[in-house]
């Protein structure tokens, strides 16, 4: 997950903004991160958490 992701330490920070109900723009000021920046990491995390859902049982 974390291959060639630039601060993958902001990963769990995010993934809690952004499912406690905060916008792209206000999590990108919390996290000193540019707004395109943190879109492409949610769509990674976005991404991931798919495949994840996705598992047979």
């Amino acid at each position: 997950m974390s291959y060639r992701d630039h601060k993958p330490h902001l990963n769990l920070a995010l993934l809690r903004l952004l499912t406690s109900g905060v916008g792209l723009r206000q999590s990108s000021r919390v996290l000193n991160l540019s707004r395109r920046c943190l879109e492409l990491k949610a769509a990674k995390l976005g991404a991931h958490v798919a495949f994840q859902g996705t598992g047979t049982d």
